[in-house]
C-alpha cells in the first residue's frame, strides 16, 4: 500500500533515465549503420576504391595538405572513364560484382575450392583491380574528400601553407605595409601567416568595444595605428584621447598627427581640457576630422562619457572612431561606461593597456579582445578567465598556451564565437618614414603615406 506524507506536494510520474540517455546516441548509431551499409556496398562494386581512399587519406595526414588537392585524383579518374567510354565503364562496374558474388558462392557451396586454386583466385582478383582502377580512383578521391571536409567541419585543422597561400601572403603584408588597411567591412589589423587572408574586424564589431591587451606598448601602439588608418580612409572622424602623459603617449599621437597629414586629413589638438575637449571633439565629428588630446584621465574620461551621452541622447551617430591608451591610468568603471555607448552613437571604441588588472576588469565590457606581442603568465591567465568560460575545457588551456608562447609582431584576436592566434602585425612603413623608440627600446616606424594613396 502506497503511503503520502501529509501536506506533502505530489509530484506526477517521472519518464526514465534511461530512456533520455539513450536519445543522444541514436544518431551516431544511425551514421554507423550507414557507414557500414556504404563500405559492405562500395566492396561490392568497387572494391579498389577502399585502398585507394585510405593511401590519399595517409597522404593527406602525412603532407598536410589541404583538402583542394584531392580534386586532381578525382578529375583523373573521371577522365580516366571518359576516355575509356561509357559502355566500358557499365561493363566493367556490373562484371565485377557478378564474379565475386560467383566466387563467394562457389566457395560457399565448395570451401574446399579455395585452397585448391588459390592462383586462380589471386588472378581473378587481379584482374578486377586493374579493370576498377579509374572508377576506383574517383569514388575513392570523393570519400577521402568527404571525410577531410568532415574533419575540417570538427575543427581539426593545422594544414601546410600552400603556394596560394604564399602569393596572397606576399601581397597582402605589401597592402598593409603601405597603409592599405581598409577591408569590405572593417579594418585589418594584420595577416594570418597560415592562409595569407587579412586578420582583422569588422566595423560593427568594433563598435561594441575592442581591447588591446599586451605588455609592449610599441606593440599596441603598430595595431592601433592600422585601425586608425582604415578610419581615416574611410573618411570616419577619429578621436585619439592618451591618458598616459609620457614619452609614449606623445610618440603614438605623433603617428597619427603624420599619419592623417600624409592622407590630407585636417588635425586638431586639444590644448586645454576643461570643456576644450567637447568643442574639438564635436567639430571633429562633423569635419569628419582628426582630433588629439592627452592629459589626465579622469577629466578627458569624463568629456568624452559626455559627448557620447549627448549623441546618444538625441539618436546621433557619430562615425567615428575612439582610441584610448593608457587606461591603467583611469577608472575601469569610467571606461566600462565609456565603451557601452559605442553601439548607440556608431562609435568604434579602442581601448589599449599594458596593466593585466585593468585588461581584465575591461574584457568583460569589449566584444573583441586583441592581445599583442609577448605576454607575460598573469596577463595570459587574467585574460584566459576573463575571455574563455571556465568549461571550456582543453580549448582554454590550448588557447592560453598560445598565448603565452606569442612572439613579438604577433597577435591573436579573442571573441564571443571565434578564437584567431598566430596573427602577424604588419608595420605600416615608408620610405620617409622616421623612426622613434618607446619606453621598453623598441623602434617602431612613424608612416608617412604618400597623399594619393586611397582606399581599396
Amino acid at each position: 500500500m502506497r503511503t503520502f506524507a501529509a501536506g506533502g506536494l505530489q509530484r506526477g510520474p517521472r519518464r526514465s533515465q534511461l530512456t533520455n540517455a539513450g536519445r543522444p546516441y541514436r544518431r551516431s548509431e544511425l551514421a554507423a549503420g550507414l557507414s557500414t551499409i556504404v563500405l559492405i556496398a562500395e566492396f561490392l562494386l568497387v572494391p579498389v576504391a577502399v585502398p585507394i581512399c585510405l593511401v590519399l587519406l595517409a597522404v593527406s595526414r602525412v603532407s598536410r595538405w589541404r583538402p583542394e588537392w584531392l580534386l586532381l585524383p578525382l578529375l583523373a579518374g573521371v577522365g580516366w572513364l571518359t576516355a575509356a567510354g561509357s559502355g566500358w565503364a557499365s561493363t566493367t562496374l556490373a562484371a565485377g560484382p557478378g564474379q565475386l558474388l560467383s566466387a563467394l558462392a562457389r566457395v560457399a557451396g565448395d570451401p574446399p575450392w579455395l585452397p585448391r586454386d588459390p592462383g586462380g583466385a589471386t588472378a581473378t582478383a587481379v584482374a578486377w583491380l586493374h579493370r576498377e582502377l579509374p572508377a576506383g580512383l574517383a569514388v575513392g578521391a570523393l570519400q577521402a574528400g568527404l571525410l577531410a571536409w568532415l574533419n575540417l567541419r570538427r575543427g581539426d585543422e593545422g594544414f601546410r601553407p600552400g603556394l596560394l597561400a604564399a602569393t596572397r601572403r606576399w601581397r597582402n603584408r605589401g597592402l598593409l605595409a603601405a597603409g592599405e588597411t581598409v577591408t569590405g567591412a572593417g579594418f585589418a589589423m594584420g595577416l594570418d601567416p597560415q592562409t595569407g587572408r587579412l586578420a582583422g574586424l569588422s566595423w560593427a564589431a568594433a563598435e561594441r568595444g575592442v581591447l588591446l591587451a599586451g605588455t609592449d606598448p610599441g606593440e599596441l601602439a603598430g595595431v592601433a595605428l592600422a585601425v586608425a588608418c582604415a578610419a581615416m580612409r574611410r573618411r570616419k572622424a577619429v578621436l585619439v584621447v592618451d591618458f598616459d602623459e609620457g614619452g609614449d603617449a606623445a610618440a603614438h599621437i605623433g603617428s597619427v598627427a603624420l599619419l592623417a597629414g600624409s592622407l590630407g586629413i585636417p588635425v586638431s589638438r586639444v590644448s586645454r581640457i576643461d570643456g576644450g575637449l567637447r568643442t574639438a571633439a564635436g567639430r571633429a565629428i562633423r569635419a569628419r576630422s582628426v582630433m588629439l588630446a592627452a592629459g589626465p584621465s579622469e577629466s578627458l574620461a569624463d568629456e568624452v562619457t559626455d559627448v557620447l551621452a549627448w549623441l546618444s541622447a538625441r539618436g546621433l551617430r557619430a562615425d567615428s572612431l575612439l582610441c584610448i591608451s593608457g587606461c591603467e591610468a583611469a577608472d575601469p568603471a569610467r571606461l566600462g561606461a565609456l565603451l557601452a555607448l559605442g553601439p548607440s552613437t556608431g562609435t568604434a571604441v579602442l581601448a589599449s593597456t599594458t596593466s593585466a588588472a585593468c585588461a581584465e576588469a575591461l574584457a568583460g565590457h569589449a566584444g573583441q579582445t586583441v592581445v599583442c606581442g609577448p605576454v607575460d603568465t598573469e596577463l595570459t591567465s587574467r585574460l584566459t578567465a576573463a575571455r574563455l568560460p571556465a568549461d571550456s575545457g582543453r580549448g582554454r588551456g590550448q588557447y592560453g598556451d598560445a598565448l603565452a608562447r606569442q612572439r613579438p609582431g604577433e597577435f591573436t584576436v579573442i571573441g564571443p564565437d571565434r578564437v584567431q592566434p598566430g596573427c602577424r602585425a604588419v608595420p605600416i612603413v615608408t620610405a620617409t618614414g622616421p623612426a622613434e623608440a618607446g619606453r621598453s627600446g623598441a623602434r617602431r616606424t612613424v608612416p608617412r603615406i604618400p597623399a594619393a594613396a586611397g582606399s581599396r
